[in-house]
């Protein structure tokens, strides 16, 4: 009789300790973190101007030091930082690849981007900032 009732205990234990993970088993991975580029914006400049990272998944950590908000937009071109056509303002958004939207001073936002080979531009797209200076280069290969 006694045995009987422990057998409902056995089979529980056999099914936890069966329950562990193999090496295979792909669903417990941690998913790999993309590598991550910092820009800092301030009134008006980003530093560093120019980035380079490689092909592929890339996170985009953007601090906001200055004392309004900015925003980092992402341009597929191969003009040179300082040479794309501004209208009221802003500069076209027709080749963009993403964006960090605008971020409060003192904040720091953070987007990731799958990025192809190639050149880009990144701007603050916020009226008037990309002609104050407020651009970089972004080399992928």
């Amino acid at each position: 009789m006694r045995l009987v009732a422990l057998a409902p205990v056995v089979v529980a234990g056999l099914a936890l300790a069966s329950c562990g993970s193999s090496k295979n088993d792909s669903k417990n991975k941690p998913a790999p973190v993309p590598p991550k580029v910092s820009v800092t914006a301030t009134e008006y400049a980003f530093t560093p101007r120019i980035l380079r990272a490689k092909a592929g998944m890339v996170r985009i950590e953007l601090k906001n030091r200055g004392k309004v908000r900015h925003e980092l937009v992402i341009i597929r071109t191969s003009k040179s930082p300082g040479a794309l056509k501004v209208t009221k303002g802003r500069v076209s958004e027709k080749s963009s690849v993403g964006e960090i939207g605008e971020t409060q001073a003192g904040a720091t936002t953070t987007t990731t981007f799958d990025l192809k080979k190639g050149t880009y531009v990144f701007v603050c797209n916020i009226k008037g900032h990309y002609a104050d200076g407020m651009r970089g280069r972004l080399t992928v290969r």
